[in-house]
């Protein structure tokens, strides 16, 4: 991740991902400009990373659900995490996601922002974002 950009893509790697996907000029610059309308602030601070590692998706199939597969997933991630040094997990949740907030948290991710459906228009219902702090919390100014 670039520092002046939170969005998801470098765009300045478009060319050799079009090129492992065979894409045409025209391709490429359609895929440019479709991408930027919906990503057009490259700091938009709801993109800024939660933590050192951010996850990006966690979903467990139904009929594992409510038998600890979650939680377990999301120990080992930390587990991990913590072996690799690093210094925080962040995770941001669709607000009213309540199931994932409860996983989050049973595992000792706290909430630390959350942008609600005013910050997008009211086209989207929010993102909290979690965190979890795998060594000792410096103090930020």
């Amino acid at each position: 991740m670039r520092e002046d950009d939170y969005r998801p893509l470098n765009l300045s790697q478009i060319g050799a991902l079009s090129k492992a996907l065979e894409w045409s000029d025209s391709q490429i610059r359609q895929f440019e400009s479709k991408y930027t309308s919906v990503w057009y602030n490259p700091r938009d601070e709801t993109l800024r990373p939660s933590g050192t590692w951010t996850i990006e998706c966690v979903a467990v199939v139904e009929q594992a659900r409510g038998r600890g597969v979650g939680a377990a997933l999301m120990r080992h991630i930390i587990n991990e995490a913590r072996a690799g040094g690093l210094e925080s997990i962040g995770v941001s949740v669709t607000i009213g996601n309540q199931a994932a907030e409860r996983l989050y948290q049973s595992v000792g991710f706290q909430p630390y922002v959350s942008y609600f459906s005013v910050y997008y228009d009211g086209v989207f219902p929010g993102t909290a974002k979690f965190r979890i702090r795998l060594s000792p919390d410096r103090i930020r100014v």
